[in-house]
């Protein structure tokens, strides 16, 4: 909707089709209400449990009455002795938003204290050591063809693997070639790099540049620079934003 409210059957409406739920071509807010409580109560028996946790994805673009049919929904579900907890999944980087109010602001307390009460910041990988475990796993944890026992570092550099090579090896290198974008760029001196990217340029390495290479033996700097450009690593930064920072690269 181009304002910033949402009426209640527009609100289950979504909810609905989100389960992929047909609806009648005339149903009130009532029915769809009806409707909805109705499936998370199945779904709850069906796992024998009086309880559902649902994760709204993307939460910063609900509207502040949107809260108010989800209290709406969880007294449907408490009359009837069942729980409902919302997991709110957001950006924290949004900005200009509604939303903010609500967030940041001064709900009301029914509804802080049902959909607001507990705050779990995620980040991203958070200096080389955390960069260090993410390659391990690639060398140790992952696998690939499916029930192969093979690794990704196995499977895309099968020689040097097995001469030694291990891609957790190229960690500081990876992390400070990264940083030095970041320099270049005047961005700020603290920084988590968002598996978004990083996911992206290790998979390129790997399938790539590795698994192409006659007789490969590791990456350059070179090539991992070739790789950050293709993951969009200093866009999705700069996109980021600076926010508050006064703590920048010069």
């Amino acid at each position: 909707p181009k304002s910033h409210t949402r009426t209640e059957g527009a609100f289950y409406s979504l909810w609905l089709e989100r389960f992929s739920m047909s609806l009648p071509e005339r149903s009130t807010p009532l029915d769809r209400l009806s409707r909805l409580r109705n499936y998370l109560i199945n779904k709850c028996n069906e796992n024998k449990s009086d309880l559902a946790v649902i994760f709204m994805d993307e939460a910063q673009r609900l509207f502040p009455e949107d809260y108010e049919h989800l209290a709406t929904l969880d007294n449907e579900m408490t009359d009837r002795g069942y729980m409902l907890v919302v997991v709110l999944v957001v950006q924290s980087d949004f900005s200009g938003s509604v939303m903010e109010t609500v967030y940041e602001g001064d709900p009301p307390p029914h509804i802080r204290k049902r959909f607001l009460i507990r705050r779990h910041e995620f980040s991203g990988l958070n200096g080389v050591e955390e960069v260090d475990h993410a390659l391990k796993r690639m060398d140790q944890n992952t696998e690939w063809p499916a029930k192969s026992n093979i690794t990704y570092s196995q499977y895309f550099a099968e020689n040097a693997y097995l001469a030694g090579w291990r891609f957790r090896g190229h960690a500081s290198q990876l992390f400070d070639l990264a940083n030095e974008l970041r320099k270049e760029h005047h961005l700020p001196k603290e920084w988590t790099w968002p598996m978004k990217s990083f996911e992206v340029c290790i998979n390129y390495l790997l399938t790539n540049i590795a698994r192409n290479r006659p007789n490969f033996d590791g990456f350059s700097d070179a090539d991992i620079v070739a790789a950050l450009d293709v993951s969009g690593f200093i866009e999705l930064e700069m996109s980021r934003g600076l926010g508050d920072c006064d703590d920048l690269y010069e």
